[in-house]
């Protein structure tokens, strides 16, 4: 037997083979080396240490024979040792070999005495029948033991999916698209719990005409129909908990108001309706409200859609509003009067808020539209607190930002960072609430002036002289506080 045995530079010792036969064989092993170059000068000797047994030698022709006595050993320790005339230099790693055991049964019993084999041969074999029958039962058992963990995760995990998601009832359809060519439909809904308690957040509203479809939205409105029946639809769907109405990208008509009262949504909970930008477009054609919230004890917030009134002369607002929060935030409204109406009772508490839109005020000459209606906010006769911030504002008549009897205006306002434009209007806060502020504002108009006790900083005041205005601050309460406007 042979084996090849590289010694590298780092004394890291690479053999091809680390067993050299059985026991009491007669065989012989030679080892052959490939030794670092570094070292051609120096006589390489070999280390043995056969269990426990040391030897040394010479190593001639980079060959080295491991004698049949030697083999006999279990184990081999070697390592090579490179010397000059007198010390060792260099020594590799140790490295090792293993003579495996055999049996030796032949060598137990007297050759001239068949039957003493031929019994231990049988007492052998009934042995290693014995230990498959026992490797047979183990395996077995680690199959059992194996399958029963399995099961018993598989259970677990199961337990707590259920316990996570309401389980499927028979009702109707639930369509899940796998791919556009391939669609599994599953006979069942989740069932909303007992007791009234939440229902679905979110109800999507589609456009035939932009190709939408029960897929993908709730409801789809068909072309030309009143968008108002489906977002009742939808209204209906939420719950008194409230949630969003989702309005997808087309072109909505809306011939009806549509009312959100104390009786669809419960007090403290909001109704969002949210568009897709400018892509979201609700025309009115009704003469009356858009959207009718005057009874309303919740939130209502309408965000991110267009709104317009294209040529339709009327003299409503676009809502009406009592004692709810409302928000308008990132719309694009173009409406010929008013876009809040306020109605009630006074509650400094509820907050109406328009936020970061574009908002075109009576741009449509029309007798219908009276002067007392194109005011941004109107109806202002009781306490409340109004914010109008960061809006682009352009007014189509002489008008008023807010409107309503001036010794009823106590409402706490904030008009900040909004950019208000029409030529020679005279704009009017009286407003006897001293937290009330103006702020940081510009004005395209003639006159700003006030009889209230409002916070006035920090505006600009642009003249508009093609309508013969002069530019103006006119105070008529020294208690309102005019800081460093231009």
């Amino acid at each position: 037997m042979t084996v090849n045995i590289n010694i590298l530079s780092n004394k890291y010792v690479q053999q091809d083979a680390t067993t050299i036969g059985n026991d009491g064989e007669q065989n012989v092993t030679t080892l052959v080396f490939d030794f670092p170059s570094e070292l051609d000068g120096f006589v390489p000797y070999i280390e043995i240490n056969a269990d426990g047994e040391e030897h040394f030698d010479i190593i001639f022709d980079r060959s080295y024979t491991l004698g049949a006595g030697m083999t006999r050993a279990r184990r081999i320790t070697c390592q090579v040792v490179f010397r000059d005339a007198e010390k060792a230099v260099w020594k590799s790693n140790e490295f090792e070999f293993r003579v495996n055991k055999s049996l030796g049964i032949l060598e137990k019993f007297d050759p001239d005495n068949p039957d003493e084999i031929l019994g231990a041969i049988t007492t052998m074999a009934l042995q290693i029948q014995e230990m498959q029958r026992a490797v047979d039962g183990l395996e077995n058992k680690i199959e059992t033991t194996v399958a029963n963990a399995v099961n018993t995760a598989l259970t677990e995990v199961q337990n707590q999916i259920d316990q996570k998601q309401p389980l499927l009832v028979a009702g109707d359809n639930i369509i899940i698209t796998r791919n556009p060519n391939n669609t599994q439909t599953i006979s069942a809904v989740v069932p909303p719990p007992s007791g009234g308690g939440m229902r679905p957040a979110t109800f999507v509203i589609g456009n035939a005409a932009r190709g939408h479809t029960t897929v993908e939205c709730d409801a789809v409105v068909a072309t030309g129909a009143n968008i108002t029946t489906t977002l009742n639809t939808a209204r209906t769907s939420l719950g008194a908990n409230g949630g969003k109405i989702l309005i997808r990208e087309g072109e909505y008509v809306q011939t009806t108001v549509f009312t959100i009262n104390t009786a669809q949504l419960n007090p403290g909970r909001e109704i969002v309706v949210e568009g897709m930008g400018n892509s979201t477009i609700i025309r009115r054609t009704q003469s009356s409200l858009m959207f009718d919230c005057s009874t309303l004890g919740g939130s209502v917030r309408l965000y991110s859609m267009q709104i317009s009134n294209g040529t339709q002369n009327v003299s409503a607002a676009m809502m009406r509003v009592s004692g709810a929060n409302v928000l308008i935030e990132n719309c694009l409204i173009d409406v010929p009067n008013s876009v809040i109406e306020t109605t009630g009772t006074s509650n400094l508490e509820n907050i109406k808020k328009i936020r970061g839109c574009d908002i075109r005020v009576g741009n449509i000459a029309t007798a219908a539209v009276a002067t007392a209606r194109r005011n941004l906010i109107d109806n202002v006769n009781f306490a409340q607190q109004i914010d109008i911030l960061e809006n682009d504002i352009l007014f189509g008549h002489p008008t008023n930002v807010f409107g309503g009897a001036a010794s009823a205006q106590s409402a706490w306002y904030k008009i900040n960072h909004n950019n208000i434009r029409y030529p020679g209007m005279h704009t009017t806060f009286n407003f006897n609430a001293a937290n009330s502020q103006m702020c940081n504002n510009i004005y395209r108009v003639a006159t700003v002036s006030t009889s209230g006790i409002e916070l006035i900083g920090n505006n600009t005041l642009i003249a508009q002289n093609n309508f013969g205005g002069n530019m103006m601050w006119n105070s008529q309460n020294p208690s309102a506080r005019w800081i460093d406007n231009l």
